[in-house]
């Protein structure tokens, strides 16, 4: 989802502009954002520069 979301940097996603890199500062958690979650939960949340990574992977391979 974050490789095909980063196809559209630039353009708009039904109607609305879409600006959005492939790095830790546009990939981000819920607990990054709201307070009070726990959402991704301590697993996902410490695997986040890998999933980042291979999504720049995929992107790049297109």
């Amino acid at each position: 989802m974050i490789a095909w979301l980063a196809t559209y940097d630039g353009k708009t996603l039904d109607g609305v502009p879409v600006s959005f890199t492939i790095d830790r500062e546009h990939v981000i958690s819920h607990r990054e954002t709201w307070t009070g979650t726990e959402c991704p939960g301590p697993y996902l949340q410490s695997r986040l520069d890998d999933i980042v990574a291979r999504a720049r992977e995929i992107f790049t391979a297109r």
